[in-house]
């Protein structure tokens, strides 16, 4: 018995699926590639942004991680095209170069992890005096509580001081004869508040340092009585935005009561 062989040829097709191909994926855009912080000893640098974007195909979905405590970055995730600001606290580090990374992960990217290279320079403190605390401004506000009232012809007058070496009393603040067109209901639900005008070159360790005297002069018409609580509030700041103001606050230890015959107080 005679065989016959027959060959046949085979046809293989290889179909791609979709999602298979890293043509699909996202990848990781990272601008600026790296960032760099100056700095002197004892303060923090300006923040500074970078961003994230796909520069691929499909959807980014990333992650952020530090690799050092004193950088912080304002969000740790994000989708698609993000602008991330990254700050630097130097509390606890010493003059020198100190490098940190910021790292950037999509799982699905075709180039994930991206590390971002931070250098934080800090150079020694040259032992600059910090600015001044200079006062800014003053504010008396009265507390009326059930009582007489104070009628509208009635003038205030008041001065705000403090002591230099123990020699004599420096004006920080004043204002004359006001409060004439008002009458100070005496309901217990109304206050008052004025602006005091300032004198120059007043700084918070001057006041700190003498203290602070305040004289309210009553100017009747007739024997107008009023009684008050004041609180009054002197503020300080050293012209930067970025540092927070200081406050001295003074109030009145007692009712006040002031007439024809009580023209004139002061605390202390």
């Amino acid at each position: 018995m005679k065989l016959c062989l027959f060959f046949f040829p085979i046809l293989l097709t290889v179909i791609a699926l979709p999602g298979c191909s890293e043509k699909e994926k996202p990848t990781i855009g990272v601008t600026p590639s790296s960032l760099v912080f100056t700095a002197e000893e004892g303060t923090n640098p300006s923040p500074q942004n970078f961003t994230i974007s796909n520069t691929g195909k499909g959807t980014l979905n990333f992650s952020l991680s530090l690799s050092v405590p004193w950088l912080s970055v304002s969000q740790t995730s994000g989708t698609g095209s993000e602008t991330v600001i990254v700050s630097v606290n130097t509390v606890g580090l010493s003059a020198g170069t100190h490098s940190g990374q910021i790292t950037t992960i999509d799982g699905g990217a075709t180039n994930s992890p991206v590390n971002t290279l931070v250098t934080l320079v800090l150079t020694k403190n040259q032992g600059k005096v910090p600015p001044l605390q200079q006062l800014r401004s003053a504010k008396i506000t009265f507390i009326i509580p059930e009582g007489d009232d104070k009628d509208d012809n009635t003038k205030v007058s008041m001065t705000v001081t403090t002591r230099v070496n123990n020699q004599f009393e420096q004006t920080l603040a004043s204002l004359d004869n006001f409060g004439d067109q008002q009458v100070w209901e005496d309901d217990g639900n109304h206050s008052y508040s004025y602006d005091l005008n300032i004198a120059g070159g007043v700084t918070y360790e001057m006041v700190t340092a003498g203290g602070i005297k305040t004289k309210i002069e009553w100017k009747p018409v007739g024997n107008d009585r009023g009684f008050f609580h004041y609180r009054l509030v002197l503020r300080f700041d050293d012209g930067d935005p970025s540092t927070a103001p200081i406050e001295l606050e003074q109030t009145s230890p007692v009712l006040i009561e002031m007439s024809e015959g009580i023209r004139i107080y002061t605390n202390p």
